[in-house]
């Protein structure tokens, strides 16, 4: 017999995705067809093998929502932006597997034995009648007129929505609370202004300032000193301070493996990804380097560091957008710079890195 159609299912198919964002709730979804030249499909219908078994967290199509939100402060004139950060929210929808057999008769066979393979097809019971391949060949083996290679079956997979769509907003939530909790007696609306709905799962981008060394001076200072070698700079001190921490923070890992599985008498295998979570306590230090002629002005540019560092523009970022946080916080600390001095000033510098200690294990 001739095999057709597809044994596998990419969770990452951005087809699928797509469907998955657009879908009504019983809507049907199948992967790309795979044609037999010299092949028909029968218009006998399908065997229907059910519901592929999942994993107990079931089976999700996952994908990347890119939002934009602005913040603004309140004045006596109203409020006025002050900000905006980026914000990487996942989502997924919860869908159901199907498969089933259908069947591929040779083109230019006579009518009669058209009907003789199609009744075939039709006699089997699943699951009573066991592997169905197994079944037509024994069936075909006691009727002389017919041949093996009259006969084709073709896997067919279907993806269907099983429940609405679900929106991560562990980051949005943190943000809100942490500019709740920092504003003080000022006033913040956060507001959300744009949008991008990926056709893909995407990872946070992984920043050097983001570290995992449970000590934040040291890694201030190694940052510091990183930076100090590529400016070519040497003869100075590193001032590090802490700025903010948190005690705790969401964060995430997805894995891709490939799953297999057997639904009834058909092997699947499975592009599939798993998402887990784990608390972090992270600290945001910050780092200025001082060199050896300038040390009669230290304090003059700690002090530009240390009130850049806690400008809204900066401070709200800390912990969800760091690589936003760092480029508001460098522009703010170079224009502070120039003020002071009426000039930049070779080999200073400064950057915050974020720290994490792991709190628990990835669940």
């Amino acid at each position: 017999m001739i095999y057709s159609g597809s044994d596998t299912l990419d969770f990452a198919d951005k087809a699928l995705i797509s469907f998955a964002q657009q879908a009504s709730l019983g809507d049907k979804w199948n992967p790309k067809k795979y044609d037999v030249e010299g092949y028909t499909r029968s218009s006998a219908g399908p065997i229907e093998i059910g519901i592929v078994p999942a994993p107990p967290e079931g089976w999700a199509v996952r994908w990347t929502i890119l939002q934009t939100w602005e913040f603004y402060k309140r004045g006596p004139t109203g409020y006025q932006k002050v900000g905006e950060t980026n914000i990487r929210v996942q989502a997924h929808r919860m869908v159901d597997v199907l498969t089933s057999v259908a069947l591929l008769v040779r083109d230019g066979l006579p009518q009669t034995t058209v009907s003789k393979i199609e009744a075939i097809f039709a006699s089997y019971n699943y699951p009573s009648s066991g592997d169905v391949d197994a079944f037509i060949e024994q069936a075909v083996a006691q009727d002389a007129t017919l041949s093996p290679l009259m006969i084709g079956l073709s896997n067919i997979i279907t993806v269907m929505p099983v429940a609405d769509a679900v929106y991560d907003k562990r980051e949005e939530e943190f943000l809100r609370r942490w500019i709740g909790a920092s504003s003080g007696d000022d006033v913040y609306d956060l507001r959300l202004v744009r949008q991008t709905i990926l056709d893909s799962l995407e990872e946070q981008q992984k920043l050097p300032e983001k570290t995992e060394l449970g000590n934040p001076s040291e890694a201030a200072e190694k940052a510091a000193e990183d930076e100090q070698q590529r400016a070519d700079c040497s003869g100075f001190k590193t001032r590090t301070w802490e700025i903010a921490r948190t005690d705790w923070f969401p964060d995430q890992r997805t894995t891709w493996r490939w799953t297999h599985i057997k639904s009834g008498c058909i092997n699947l295998h499975f592009w599939t990804s798993t998402t887990e979570w784990r608390n972090r306590d992270l600290v945001a230090e910050g780092w200025v380097t001082i060199p050896d002629g300038l040390k009669p002005v230290e304090n003059a540019i700690q002090q530009c560091a240390r009130e850049s560092a806690l400008a809204s523009a900066v401070f709200f970022l800390l912990f969800t957008d760091l690589g936003g946080a760092l480029t508001a916080f460098r522009a703010l600390f170079f224009d502070c710079i120039e003020g002071k001095f009426n000039e930049a000033l070779s080999c200073v510098n400064a950057g915050i890195v974020v720290d994490t200690r792991w709190d628990g294990d990835w669940h």
